[in-house]
């Protein structure tokens, strides 16, 4: 179903609610469309535009119901809800309630690695129905464990050094994209495959220079290879961007601009001779360290 919520949505904490009672009922949402405006001069409302998908007519009915109620019951949202068909989500709420409930569409993730990082990843994609979250590991014990996080999850027992190219690309073959938190070196062996098997690859780590090497070979598979996709590098990266993007739209200029991320704990747990805390492989961590830095300042690189 789609349902169209105007109102103060987030002030009010109502969406937060909002979303709770979908993920309670182990359904799916996605948001269509999100506008802040300007009402009654200085009020400032929103309208939110949520598509939720669900098993049954039944959980979603149940939901719509939650949601009217909360609706009544946080009086400062100034909220008001419509439940429409799909028709009408590029438009005005049609004037109807009905509602065309559609299945979503079937989703396979391979997973290469069971590690810490896998856990929390499994249990994020996995909270939709529709999509199935396949976890590959040499460890088959731990990978189970993992799989579990998901709603949909299987696992299998792979040793990615000793595993010949056909059993990879087999396996790869039935997957929509793969997603590799295997250790970096590991990386190209998993590309080469999604390349002979034209599936998109998403890693976390940095980009190796093997991994460069396979660019012209994925481009002309028509694939994407996308490297750091995580928190360091990753998340960084999308969140240094927006910070200097408000800044040129507001008209100012960066003169100066450094990111510290990840691993950095409050002084007084700073308790190692490091002064780190290690949310990753402690290997991993002190190899990124030796990788060249290349940084800018005024106006030259370094």
């Amino acid at each position: 179903m789609t349902l169209w919520l105007e109102g103060h949505l987030f002030d009010s904490g109502l969406i937060n609610q909002v979303l709770d009672i979908i993920e309670s009922h182990e359904c799916g949402f996605e948001i269509k469309e999100c506008r802040f405006r300007q009402t009654n001069g200085s009020t400032r409302k929103s309208k939110l535009v949520l598509g939720v998908s669900g098993e049954t007519a039944g959980a979603l009915m149940s939901i719509e119901t939650k949601i009217r109620i909360l609706i009544k019951v946080i009086h400062k949202a100034q909220a008001t809800m419509t439940r429409y068909n799909d028709n009408g989500v590029h438009g005005e709420p049609s004037s109807t309630s009905a509602v065309t409930v559609e299945s979503p569409v079937e989703q396979k993730v391979l997973i290469f690695g069971s590690g810490l990082i896998s856990e929390s990843l499994v249990e994020c994609l996995g909270r939709r129905g529709n999509r199935q979250i396949l976890v590959a590991s040499d460890d088959e014990d731990r990978s189970r464990i993992v799989a579990q996080k998901a709603r949909r999850g299987s696992h299998i027992g792979l040793n990615m050094t000793t595993v010949g190219d056909s059993e990879l690309s087999e396996l790869v073959k039935n997957a929509d994209i793969v997603v590799s938190v295997l250790p970096a070196k590991m990386h190209p062996h998993v590309a080469r495959a999604c390349i002979s098997q034209r599936k998109d690859l998403v890693t976390a780590s940095y980009e190796s220079e093997e991994m460069k090497g396979l660019d012209i070979a994925a481009r002309q598979a028509g694939i994407s290879l996308v490297n750091e996709v995580g928190l360091d590098p990753g998340l960084d990266h999308m969140s240094a961007m927006k910070i200097i993007d408000d800044i040129h739209e507001r008209g100012g200029t960066v003169t100066v601009f450094e990111s510290l991320c990840g691993g950095l704990p409050a002084p007084e747990a700073a308790d190692d001779p490091l002064r780190y805390k290690f949310s990753w492989s402690p290997m991993g961590v002190l190899s990124a360290c030796q990788n060249a830095a290349c940084y800018r300042r005024d106006g030259e690189n370094h």
